[in-house]
């Protein structure tokens, strides 16, 4: 199948999720994306993953995102996961800052910060930051402010 085939289907699929937005099944199909070959395909998948907001997609997108040894796709899988604004999600990428390695707490920090002007939401990342006293991290979070 072409990429371009690919992307389409992902976006049939994503389409699908948009109008029936409790589709387990729909979730199942985008997830298989996940793995393709392709870069672009896999993050276009976690992407509308994460666009969704469907609370059941944490699990397939952190699974995905433990798994995923590319570099890209770690940071893309973060800030998909950061996409689906719940609180498990938050949860966990405040975790990662506070406990994960470097390039990860920097790259839930990048992943965060599309949310700077929740005001509560940054103070935890702020927090977060400050309780892992990493003044990389510190540096880091006032680039993003």
């Amino acid at each position: 199948m072409a990429k371009s085939q690919k992307k389409e289907e992902i976006l049939s699929i994503l389409s699908q999720i948009q109008e029936n937005p409790t589709t387990e099944e729909a979730i199942a199909l985008v997830a298989n994306f996940l793995f393709a070959s392709e870069e672009q395909v896999c993050e276009l998948a976690a992407l509308a993953l994460g666009e969704s907001r469907l609370d059941a997609a944490f699990a397939t997108l952190k699974s995905w995102w433990e798994q995923t040894k590319n570099v890209e796709l770690s940071r893309t899988g973060l800030l998909a996961i950061a996409m689906l604004r719940n609180e498990p999600a938050f949860e966990f990428l405040i975790l990662l800052i506070v406990n994960g390695k470097y390039v990860d707490a920097k790259n839930a920090i990048a992943a965060l910060s599309i949310y700077q002007n929740d005001l509560e939401l940054w103070k935890r990342v702020r927090q977060a930051v400050e309780q892992r006293g990493d003044i990389r991290l510190l540096q880091e979070i006032d680039i993003e402010s």
